[in-house]
């Protein structure tokens, strides 16, 4: 009797024993498979981190873009300004022709008129 119940208590540490080993197999996957799940967050993260600092550059750019455009607007008003004042001084500059056009005209009449007085 007693060697059947010893061959039992064998027989049930043998079940429990593959038990164990077959938790233990269970366990050594489940590890696998979380490590496999970290490198696949941290590849994300470095991923993310990627695309922040693209998206930080793209910021970036589109700020200067706009900087450019503002002073492209500014140098196109200056211009503006400019060539309003150019045609300013081009129509001053057409008047003072005029004025010594009448000038001339006056001075040319002053000079026929002593010449007149003169031959009296």
């Amino acid at each position: 009797a007693l060697s059947g119940e010893a061959g039992f208590q064998a027989e049930a540490l043998k079940n429990h024993a593959a038990k164990i080993e077959a938790q233990r197999v269970e366990l050594a996957q489940a590890k696998q498979n979380v490590e496999k799940l970290l490198l696949f967050a941290e590849g994300q993260a470095s991923q993310l981190k990627a695309a922040q600092a693209e998206a930080a550059l793209q910021s970036a750019l589109v700020a200067e873009a706009k900087k450019a455009h503002a002073m492209t607007e500014e140098e196109l008003s200056e211009m503006r300004e400019a060539a309003q004042a150019e045609k300013k001084a081009e129509g001053a500059v057409e008047k003072l022709r005029n004025e010594l056009a009448e000038a001339k005209k006056a001075e040319a009449a002053c000079t026929e008129a002593r010449a007149a007085v003169e031959a009296e």
